[in-house]
């Protein structure tokens, strides 16, 4: 799955904004078009891991079909942790990572 540089755009800006802590968001379709749509991270160790308020999951999914998550890694390589491989297939989607640092990508999916 590739990921349309608007989509990308918005989500580094969001990550930039977040450091210390890991954003997370999802892309949905809307209107046939990519969106991203910016999520809370209600870890209690925002630093170094992300837990999506359910909420925010619904309000998405209200405006348009989920295709993906993103979150950040502040600190680390944009590689998955072992913690993120085993929740991405729990989702059933793909799961893109970015470094706010280095500007890199990573994906895993299911």
């Amino acid at each position: 799955m590739k990921l349309s540089e608007e989509v990308k755009e918005q989500a580094l800006i969001h990550a930039k904004e977040e450091i210390p802590k890991e954003s997370v968001g999802l892309v949905h379709i809307v209107k046939g078009r990519e969106k991203y749509f910016r999520c809370i991270n209600q870890s209690e160790e925002p630093e170094v891991s992300f837990r999506l308020d359910p909420r925010d999951y619904l309000k998405c999914e209200m405006q348009g079909g989920i295709i993906a998550v993103i979150h950040s890694h502040p600190d680390s390589s944009p590689n998955p942790s072992e913690l993120d491989k085993v929740v991405c297939k729990r989702s059933r989607l793909p799961w893109f990572i970015v470094d706010p640092i280095s500007e890199e990508w990573g994906y895993y999916e299911p």
